[in-house]
């Protein structure tokens, strides 16, 4: 017979016949989606003490492997410093196991379609020796990124799924010049948050919705909001302009803006008038973002 794949696996002859690291994992990628699994016991909460996180049951596919813990495990930074605590998977030890990675804020995950050597998936951020934030990306709560059974798609769980989202808590000026909307109360996803800035923790597409609004003070005025990557302005919007004096000017901006891991995703705002006032609340101001294909 001619024509035939390079691989084919897993059968009792040819490539098939011989299971090795590589050949597994590039066919079990399919089976599920990189994450946490919901509903598995605890699903790795955890609680620190003295800079000992101690982590509880659960289980894992990290790129086309899997694990599971029945009993707690401990992993210290006590005289580390701030850092970032993985599961990783790797496949030269033929471990999975946890670590704790001094200094990282950014865990290992190169492109699936290239990956040979060890991935991790971020389990919390240590802050102090008493403190750390939840970055398993809120899936074991919500769920709300899986696929249903019906669909026969793998299920893509987004606890893999950076999502954050913050919100103006207080009034805010305008200016002639372009500035940096100054975003103040995170709701969800504080992990992601540098000041107004969200810093995506891995390459994908990102959703960014942002919505602003002023108040105008008189009539002929306009407002705009931008959503920027870095120093490069991706997609912007704008109101028409103001009807009569006391008009709210609220204008939403939105787009899927790829992204590599590092990059910082933020809003910026400009209008005709210095000085308008801004509408406070979450509704009239607010800037939310979801990666989008795990």
């Amino acid at each position: 017979m001619s024509n035939l794949a390079e691989t084919y696996i897993p059968f009792d002859t040819g490539p098939g016949a011989t299971a090795t690291t590589a050949r597994w994992r590039s066919m079990s990628r399919g089976f599920r989606y990189n994450g946490i699994v919901p509903g598995f016991a605890n699903q790795f909460a955890a609680t620190i003490s003295a800079g000992v996180l101690t982590i509880q049951p659960g289980a894992v596919w990290v790129d086309g492997f899997y694990a599971e813990t029945t009993t707690n495990h401990t992993v210290s930074s006590t005289g580390l410093g701030p850092g970032l605590t993985v599961l990783r998977a790797d496949p030269v030890a033929r471990t999975i196991a946890f670590f704790y990675l001094p200094a990282v804020t950014v865990p290992n995950q190169p492109a699936p379609a290239l990956s040979t050597g060890v991935y991790e998936i971020p389990l919390y951020y240590v802050v102090s020796q008493t403190t750390f934030n939840d970055v398993r990306q809120f899936a074991t709560a919500t769920n709300d990124n899986c696929r249903a059974p019906a669909s026969n798609g793998p299920y893509n769980n987004s606890n893999y799924c950076a999502r954050g989202r913050m919100w103006r808590s207080g009034s805010y000026g305008t200016s002639t010049a372009v500035n940096n909307y100054g975003f103040d109360t995170v709701s969800y996803g504080a992990a992601f948050f540098s000041g107004w800035q969200f810093v995506c923790p891995y390459s994908d597409d990102y959703l960014v919705v942002a919505s602003v609004g002023f108040i105008s003070s008189a009539v002929g005025q306009w407002y705009n909001a931008r959503i920027a990557r870095g120093a490069s302005v991706i997609a912007w919007s704008g109101t028409t302009n103001a009807s009569a004096v006391g008009a709210t000017m609220n204008c939403q901006v939105q787009d899927i803006v790829p992204c590599k891991a590092g990059d910082t995703l933020y809003v910026q705002h400009w209008c005709s008038t210095n000085g308008l006032q801004g509408s406070v609340g979450q509704d009239r101001a607010y800037f939310s973002v979801r990666s989008l294909s795990r």
